[in-house]
């Protein structure tokens, strides 16, 4: 009887021991992708105003530019700008049209995974007819 007991008891703390170093793993899991979805959403915030910038940027160069299409004379000095703000128009709208994406992902995801972190759950399925779930929250 008391080796039955012991054995039973030895079971039981063994896998209260593996357990823990699964809900470990996870933590460590959701905290890792929460910091990368953190960067992510970091990126996205400064492409998106570095995109912003960049189109004001463009705009106003084009602007002052002085470049005139209909005007047979203009001067290529005056065409190189306008071309350059263009570009740089198009390059900042491109950032600010990458980055929203990215600020809006990362930080939804972040925030799911921040929630995973604190809030782990076991889930034990045996077979599919028996579910026993078990949920800790630290």
């Amino acid at each position: 009887m008391k080796k039955k007991t012991f054995l039973f008891t030895l079971a039981l703390l063994l896998l209260q021991f593996s357990g823990f170093s699964q809900d470990k793993y996870e933590k460590d899991l959701y905290l890792r992708k929460a910091e990368k979805y953190s960067n992510m959403k970091t990126a996205g915030i400064v492409m998106t105003f570095g995109g912003a910038a960049l189109t004001v940027l463009g705009i106003s160069t084009m602007a002052n530019s002085g470049y005139d299409s209909y005007d047979p004379n203009a001067s290529s000095e005056s065409a190189s700008k306008w071309l350059a703000g263009y570009f740089e128009t198009l390059g900042g709208i491109a950032l600010t049209g990458g980055g929203i994406p990215l600020w809006i992902i990362g930080s939804s995801k972040s925030k799911k995974y921040m929630s995973m972190y604190r809030n782990i759950s076991l889930n034990i399925k045996p077979d599919a007819s028996h579910m026993l779930n078990l949920t800790y929250k630290f």
